[in-house]
């Protein structure tokens, strides 16, 4: 009966310690996935667009080669990561134009803008891709792949809502893999996470 206490006693001790412990590594994984939400997105730069129509929709001034995504004029960018060779992607294509074109419609207009990053891509190769495809809205080259890395290295496409915070820090709100949803429950979910 001794032996049997003390193992009941020792089986407690191990209960609760193992509690403690795992109550401190969920703690740790909170901490780490709201310090995720702000990775270093401000500070990806691009090639400032030639069309001053597209100056003009990022709020971007005609003076400067190089922009950073936290120039864009706008509370949140919605950023779409592709490639002009993947056929998975010239198949949703169309959705983010939808959302474009929602966006455009609605009083959100100035608030949110789009922007897409072709990953590993030319500039060529993404005028040829946004003809080909009617995208409306402004299209960068990363050929050195900067946003696929901080992104984590995920599949095609991409998709990441950022919003602007404070210091010019844009802060991730949202992102999803290969499927985006319907364009006005997207636009609902963005205006439901942003303080817009």
């Amino acid at each position: 009966m001794i032996k049997f206490i003390r193992y009941y006693k020792f089986t407690i001790v191990l209960i609760v310690l193992f509690i403690s412990v795992c109550s401190r590594c969920s703690y740790a994984l909170n901490e780490e996935t709201e310090a995720a939400s702000f990775k270093p997105y401000s500070r990806l730069e691009f090639v400032s667009p030639v069309d001053t129509k597209e100056l003009d929709y990022l709020g971007l001034r005609t003076d400067k080669s190089i922009f950073s995504v936290s120039e864009i004029k706008a509370e949140v960018v919605i950023v779409e990561l592709v490639t002009a060779y993947c056929s998975y992607c010239e198949g949703k294509i169309s959705r983010l134009n939808e959302v474009y074109q929602l966006v455009q419609k609605s009083p959100y207009s100035e608030k949110i803008k789009i922007i897409g990053v072709g990953m590993s891509n030319t500039e060529r190769e993404l005028s040829l891709f946004k003809e080909k495809y009617n995208i409306p809205f402004p299209l960068f080259a990363d050929p050195e792949n900067k946003v696929y890395a901080i992104s984590g290295r995920v599949d095609m496409p991409y998709w990441i809502v950022l919003e602007s915070g404070q210091n010019g820090e844009m802060k991730e709100i949202y992102s999803a893999s290969r499927e985006l949803p319907e364009p006005k429950v997207f636009l609902d979910m963005i205006l439901e996470k942003s303080d817009i």
